[in-house]
């Protein structure tokens, strides 16, 4: 096994690796951050229900509504507080 792996380091890395020609990543300002919050039960099965008929993860659907109220810059407001 030992000749197999050094046979691998030896053929499959080139010597020099030219970045020169490399892009920046595109999707930089795209990164996640994992969190962690409660909701309501009638909430959540809301989404649940609403990504069902899309096809989608609750997960999916809850992120595309907040990114779309953050990228038209909604203004919450509360038509019911209970």
């Amino acid at each position: 096994m030992e000749d197999y792996e050094e046979e691998l380091l030896d053929d499959d890395m080139p010597e020099i690796i030219d970045f020169s020609k490399a892009i920046h990543n595109p999707y930089i300002n795209q990164l996640r951050k994992e969190i962690s919050i409660s909701m309501p039960v009638r909430t959540l099965n809301y989404f649940r229900d609403q990504a069902d008929a899309l096809g989608i993860s609750y997960q999916t659907a809850i992120n595309m509504y907040l990114t779309d109220c953050a990228n038209n810059q909604r203004k919450i407001s509360f038509s019911d507080r209970k």
